[in-house]
């Protein structure tokens, strides 16, 4: 792979993920399932302490299985708004098929619980690999590793509410 392929395929890298954070963002549903390798692994909630795990953990397997995590945690009966930033990517092109990268996250979200309006806000890293899947470049895994978070007390509920769903 010559330099001009490398930097190349980086740049269709980026072009996925700021794709995949504008799909969940604006709950684009069909374009999101275009992100992702049919086996995908996606782990939203990382080294999360179990007490502030959503139901079901956060980890899902197969493209199908992560759109469905995903659109109930945030399109469910309790819409919440949502504002995901991957910022500085380290991206490194393994092969003329694989990738790997590490992106700085920062998201917000929001939705009403009664009267009261909750919200969550985090911090650090999305660690993720890529596959080159007919000419297009996928994300393969990603896992959320934080730094920080700050949530309301109902922050939960959400989860609860939407796993009904």
């Amino acid at each position: 792979m010559n330099d001009v392929e490398r930097l190349a395929a980086i740049e269709a890298i980026k072009s996925v993920m700021y794709k995949r954070i504008r799909c969940v963002d604006s709950k684009n549903w069909e374009e999101y399932d275009t992100c992702h390798t049919a086996d995908a692994i996606s782990d939203s909630y990382g080294d999360f302490p179990d007490s502030m795990r959503p139901p079901g953990g956060g980890v899902a397997k197969g493209k199908a299985a992560i759109r469905a995590m995903i659109r109930k945690i945030v399109d469910g009966p309790i819409k919440v708004s949502t504002i995901h930033h991957a910022l500085n990517p380290e991206i490194e092109v393994l092969s003329p098929t694989t990738a790997k990268g590490v992106w700085v996250l920062e998201d917000r979200l929001f939705w009403q619980n009664g009267a009261v309006e909750e919200s969550f806000h985090g911090w650090g890293h999305y660690y993720e690999t890529y596959e080159k899947v007919d000419g297009a470049w996928l994300i393969k895994s990603r896992k959320v590793a934080r730094l920080r978070a700050r949530q309301t007390p109902g922050y939960l509920k959400v989860y609860e509410l939407n796993a009904d769903a």
